[in-house]
């Protein structure tokens, strides 16, 4: 991960080597915590200089976290299938995120993200960004998405007595694909 700090005037992220801002020309940093090289570690992409929250390693996250919780509830031993799946999720996603590198977002994407970890899990989970301007708007279909998977997912948890999360997942992504595939089609498809 390359070394960043941060400005002290703007509160962007830049490279730890720069003089000035690139954003406000100011010449006031600060270094990143501990902490912080955690988050973007874990939870983010380097693209053209900034971050971007990774749907990979979101969702591969929620899958081994996912598991240890049923390992401690339910005392299932599939902790090692859901380690090895979460595995296989993020190589997959990091294939991707190397094989797509030339396809980079614009710089007005990149200068709408990193906006802190839950306001960017936030606009994953109910917002579209439009790949242009950079700019969110909330998204019907992600948000019906959401409210159907929690239903479904409360639903299934008291009709089966499963308190298995991934489980419970798999089931509620019955309901939840097609709303939201229908969503990202309409949104893919307007002007």
């Amino acid at each position: 991960m390359a070394k960043l700090k941060i400005c002290k005037n703007c509160g962007k992220k830049i490279n730890a080597t720069s003089n000035f801002c690139p954003h406000c020309k100011s010449e006031s940093f600060e270094d990143i915590s501990t902490i912080d090289k955690i988050k973007y570690l874990l939870f983010y992409w380097q693209v053209n200089g900034g971050y971007i929250l990774s749907k990979t390693k979101v969702i591969t996250l929620f899958i081994f976290i996912s598991s240890i919780i049923d390992w401690f509830i339910s005392g299932n031993f599939a902790i090692f299938l859901d380690t090895l799946t979460a595995v296989a999720l993020f190589g997959v996603g990091f294939a991707f995120h190397i094989i797509l590198k030339n396809d980079k977002p614009s710089e007005n994407v990149v200068n709408h993200t990193d906006n802190g970890l839950i306001i960017d899990l936030m606009q994953l989970l109910f917002y579209w960004q439009d790949k242009e301007t950079g700019e969110y708007e909330v998204s019907m279909a992600k948000t019906l998405s959401i409210i159907a998977a929690v239903i479904f997912g409360l639903y299934y948890n008291i009709a089966t007595a499963n308190l298995i999360i991934l489980k419970t997942f798999g089931a509620s992504l019955i309901i939840v694909l097609p709303i939201f595939t229908i969503g990202y089609i309409i949104h893919r498809f307007k002007d």
